[in-house]
C-alpha cells in the first residue's frame, strides 16, 4: 500500500480529543477499508491539512477577511473527483459543517485544480505516514491525564501496601512468606526475648 491507496480522510476534534478516520484501498486484499486511530498526528500532517483552507473559502467565494472562518477537516476521492468537507466557524462561535461540490484536479473550474491536486499529494503522503506509524504526533499531557495517572498508579499499587488485617504490622513469619524463595535463603532473625 503507497500514498495513492489513500481514498479518504476525516479529523474530528473535540473538546477533550481527536479522532481521525481514514479510508484507503488494499490492493492484495482488493477491497477498501477505514481506521479510526485517536493519536495524535504529526505536526507535517496537521499543516498540510490547514494548508488547505483557503481552497475551502475559494470554492464558497469567501472575501478574504472572511476565509480565515474556515477550517478543512479532510476529504474524500469520489471516482476521479474530490470533496473537501470542513467547517465555518460563525460570529456567534457556531460551527457548520460544510462540503464542496466534487471538484475535478483535472478540470479548470475553479482554476487552482492543479495546485490543490499537488497539496492533496502531500496531505495523502502525510496520512499514509502516520497509518502506518512512520509518523505521529507527541500527545502533550495535560493535568487531568496526569490526576487520571497518578490515580491509577495509586489504584494498582493500593493491595501490595497493605498486609491482609491492615494493621500495617507484619509479623516474622508473614514476612518471610511474602519474600520470594531466592531472599529467604539470606535472612536470619532473631527476635528479643519477651520478659515476663
Amino acid at each position: 500500500m503507497n500514498a495513492e491507496n489513500i481514498t479518504g480522510f476525516k479529523l474530528e476534534k473535540t473538546k477533550n480529543s481527536q479522532t481521525i478516520k481514514i479510508d484507503y484501498f488494499v490492493p492484495e486484499l482488493n477491497r477498501s477499508r477505514t481506521d479510526v486511530i485517536e493519536d495524535q498526528p504529526h505536526i507535517d500532517l496537521l499543516n498540510a491539512l490547514k494548508g488547505l483552507n483557503h481552497y475551502l473559502a475559494d470554492i464558497f467565494h469567501a472575501d478574504k477577511e472572511y476565509a480565515g472562518i474556515y477550517e478543512i477537516t479532510g476529504f474524500k476521492y469520489n471516482g476521479d473527483k474530490i470533496i473537501l468537507t470542513g467547517k465555518l466557524t460563525t460570529d456567534n462561535g457556531g460551527v457548520i459543517g460544510i462540503s464542496s461540490p466534487s471538484i475535478d484536479t483535472d478540470g479548470d473550474s475553479y482554476r487552482f485544480e492543479e495546485e490543490l491536486a499537488q497539496k492533496l499529494s502531500t496531505l495523502s503522503l502525510e496520512v499514509h505516514h502516520f497509518l502506518t506509524g512512520k509518523k505521529t504526533g507527541v500527545k502533550q499531557l495535560t493535568i487531568d491525564d496526569q490526576v487520571n495517572i497518578t490515580t491509577d498508579e495509586i489504584a494498582a499499587d493500593d493491595d501490595s501496601l497493605s498486609d491482609d488485617n491492615n494493621t500495617g504490622d507484619y509479623s516474622e513469619e508473614q514476612f518471610i512468606t511474602d519474600l520470594n524463595e531466592e531472599d529467604k535463603m539470606d535472612i536470619n532473625f532473631e527476635l528479643p526475648e519477651d520478659k515476663e
